[in-house]
């Protein structure tokens, strides 16, 4: 596996919370700065090291109102792919525009390992990327482990600076780029991608693609919804779209 080591973001400690996203994260073999857990959380955690605590010493160190579930680990933040080592023959990618809601992220991040995608792409400050530490005074990467349940720790992450430039890079390496849209066409994938390395691509909350994604495409998907109310959250949307690929790659 080929680390990004061009323009990458140092790694930094970072708190996460909750059972899943920390338990994924130690057995990871992510770095130890800090573990505090409540006593009753004991049997789970105690063998990574770490020490118990009262739950309102874990609440001083994450955001007002997380559900921490009483465990906190203070620890290194994963690393990004580089761009070059997306394989075509292996299974999606997940191409986020501008994403914006750190729980939609994580929702997507979780999805993604569900339904085995290779990795999960963000355009660097422009949405809510893991590079990025802060939100409105939230601890941003912290929000988006916990949204994602340990999904972090199993789905590799690729950062880029211009969507567009790597969309086509990934065409020129195989890859076959399908924007979910509501204007887009009803096809059935079992057909349409049997034997193409997809990367699929989502965008804004509200927003959805921009006009240049759209264009970057080969092709605009519509879910085979109901017409009448088609509404769907971008990461339902999304993983309805995954399972749909994982189904015919089986």
């Amino acid at each position: 596996m080929k680390i990004n080591t061009g323009n990458k973001v140092k790694s930094e400690k970072i708190w996460i919370w909750g059972l899943h996203s920390v338990e994924a994260a130690l057995l990871a073999r992510r770095h130890v700065y800090e573990l505090l857990y409540v006593a009753s959380k004991a049997e789970r955690f105690s063998s990574f090291g770490g020490r118990a605590c009262q739950g309102f010493d874990i609440d001083r160190v994450v955001p007002k109102d997380a559900v921490h579930q009483g465990v906190a680990l203070l620890t290194n933040s994963v690393p990004s792919l580089a761009l070059e080592a997306l394989d075509s023959k292996k299974g999606p990618v997940l191409v986020l525009d501008q994403v914006v809601d750190p729980r939609n992220v994580g929702a997507l991040w979780r999805s993604a390992a569900v339904f085995q995608a290779q990795a999960i792409l963000f355009l660097k400050q422009r949405s809510s990327n893991f590079e990025n530490t802060a939100l409105n005074n939230h601890h941003l990467q912290g929000v988006i482990a916990k949204a994602a349940s340990g999904a972090i720790d199993r789905v590799p992450y690729v950062c880029v600076v211009n969507l567009g430039r790597a969309l086509e890079f990934l065409k020129k390496r195989g890859f076959f780029c399908v924007g979910l849209c509501q204007t887009g066409q009803v096809i059935d994938p079992k057909y349409a991608f049997q034997d193409l390395g997809v990367a699929l691509v989502v965008g804004q909350e509200g927003k959805g693609l921009r006009s240049l994604t759209r264009q970057r495409c080969d092709l605009l998907w519509r879910l085979n919804v109901c017409p009448e109310f088609s509404t769907l959250n971008v990461s339902v949307a999304a993983g309805i779209a995954l399972s749909e690929l994982y189904a015919i790659k089986k």
